[in-house]
């Protein structure tokens, strides 16, 4: 399965309540030191878009030892080697949200993963963590046809939003990009 954005109300996440300090969210640079925090944020998101289980812990052998690894790390360090970047939104040091991207030119966004935790949505998360690569201008995503993120697509009525391309199980969206610091 590919990645994709994930509003996780829309896949069978839990509801926002609200109960996020946006005061304190912070964001940054995802830095691997932090691996066995933010695994347990990917493996929700990974689990909600494409309904599999990345809890499996197999033993990878490396200069001839063995190290014990979840699949949820393997999956992580492949993205990575596909040049993935993942920028992170963190509350009081834990981590709640993530955007995974390449960025292009440093100012073309291509946003491959998009997660916040059920609590923190509709709180203008996905803004900050657009907003504090504050270079862009232009940014490119895709969503399912079959299944697409309703609160997405009710954003998507405005004119700074154009569909570039339909496939038959998705649609690629571009859209003008203007820095703020007002979020929501």
């Amino acid at each position: 399965m590919e990645p994709e954005l994930c509003l996780s109300k829309e896949h069978g996440g839990g509801s926002g309540d609200g109960n996020c300090d946006l005061s304190r969210i912070t964001y940054e640079p995802f830095n691997e030191k932090f691996l066995p925090e933010f695994c347990g944020l990917f493996w929700q998101y990974w689990y909600v878009v494409n309904q599999e289980d990345l809890s499996t812990v197999r033993t990878v052998v490396c200069y001839g030892e063995e190290f014990p690894m979840t699949d949820v790390e393997a999956k992580y360090y492949v993205l990575r080697a596909e040049r993935y970047s993942f920028q992170m939104a963190k509350q009081g040091g834990v981590y709640i949200g993530f955007m995974m991207y390449h960025l292009v030119y440093d100012c073309i966004l291509i946003i491959d993963g998009l997660f916040v935790e059920p609590q923190c949505e509709k709180l203008g998360v996905c803004k900050g963590l657009v907003n504090s690569l504050k270079t862009v201008k232009k940014v490119f995503f895709q969503t399912r046809i079959a299944n697409p993120p309703q609160r997405l697509h009710d954003k998507l009525n405005k004119d700074a939003v154009t569909e570039v391309c339909r496939s038959e199980t998705k649609i690629t969206w571009e859209m003008t990009w203007v820095y703020s610091t007002v979020l929501g």
